[in-house]
């Protein structure tokens, strides 16, 4: 794709007057792109937007709310275990992160904010996806392809369909080697006011750093924090001013 072009559509009509658009993110096929940018000149908080550059139409991914308010706690989390934290959304058919807070050890994962997980098999897709009505879950997951990343991966949509009904009945989710073999993760969900199911949070980890039992006895901790996520970003729970 010429980039260009593409610098030349962003800049037309509203799109700078809400902040310069920056962290391009190309898709191999060059039919969308990517990028964040804030609500206003001013506002350090990034939105994850969408563009398509053939029609010039563009789509809001993930609202800064959730983001902005999450942040603060996936850093805590991060400085407490010290381990990956990512933070995701469900939009148009695709699981994105859309915050990381790096692992301080330096085995790291290769994960980027705005690029689409491996859905069939990552415990943040499997909280999004269990959320949805049943319904739009079951024709989801029949149009869903089922790479074999691992032994561990889902084979197929059936064995999907169950794993989303334990994920949706406990609360809680878990990749453990089904997209790397190397690479552990458990997850939450958080809540809007409504209930339903608007993020879900990860804490990730090579088993060279953690074994997967390790790492599994941090789910109390996750769950914390995407509860405390959760109750304010519904208004449930004050938020405490500054000193």
């Amino acid at each position: 794709m010429v980039i260009s072009p593409l610098l030349r559509q962003l800049a037309r009509t509203r799109r700078f007057t809400l902040g310069a658009p920056a962290r391009f993110t190309v898709a191999p096929d060059g039919a969308r792109v990517l990028f964040l940018r804030s609500r206003a000149g001013d506002d350090p908080v990034g939105c994850l937007w969408s563009l398509d550059p053939a029609s010039g139409a563009e789509h809001l991914l993930a609202d800064p709310d959730v983001r902005e308010i999450a942040h603060p706690h996936l850093a805590r989390l991060n400085e407490a275990c010290g381990h990956t934290v990512h933070l995701a959304v469900f939009e148009e058919g695709e699981v994105l992160y859309i915050d990381k807070v790096e692992s301080r050890y330096p085995v790291r994962m290769y994960s980027r904010i705005g690029k689409p997980v491996a859905i069939t098999v990552a415990a943040v897709a499997k909280l999004l996806l269990a959320d949805l009505p049943e319904p739009e879950r079951r024709a989801l997951t029949d149009k869903l392809d089922y790479p074999m990343y691992t032994a561990r991966s889902t084979p197929h949509a059936e064995a999907f369909r169950k794993e989303l009904a334990k994920v949706r009945e406990q609360g809680w989710a878990t990749d453990l080697g089904g997209h790397e073999e190397s690479i552990n993760c458990v997850a939450a969900p958080i809540r809007g006011a409504d209930g339903r199911v608007v993020a879900a949070m990860s804490v990730s980890a090579p088993n060279v750093v953690v074994t997967a039992d390790e790492l599994l006895t941090l789910l109390p901790q996750v769950r914390r924090t995407a509860d405390a996520i959760s109750g304010e970003y519904s208004g449930r729970t004050p938020i405490k001013e500054a000193p």
